[in-house]
């Protein structure tokens, strides 16, 4: 497997998911929501590729 890279899976239910994996060590950094349809998905993991490049980090904790 070449990583980093985005794996799409079909669930028990019928829904559709998806993971990230890490280029260093393709270990999952990511797991997505499900989807109804795979497009859903697609469309989820566009938007992450969009987002994430400029996403701020918030944290929660003291």
């Amino acid at each position: 497997m070449d990583y980093p890279k985005f794996v799409v899976e079909k669930t028990n239910d019928g829904q559709y998911m998806f993971n990230l994996y890490a280029q260093e060590n393709g270990a999952i950094i990511a797991t997505s929501e499900r989807y109804a349809t795979k497009k859903a998905c697609l469309q989820g993991i566009k938007a992450v590729i969009r987002d994430a490049p400029s996403a701020a980090i918030e944290a929660l904790t003291a």
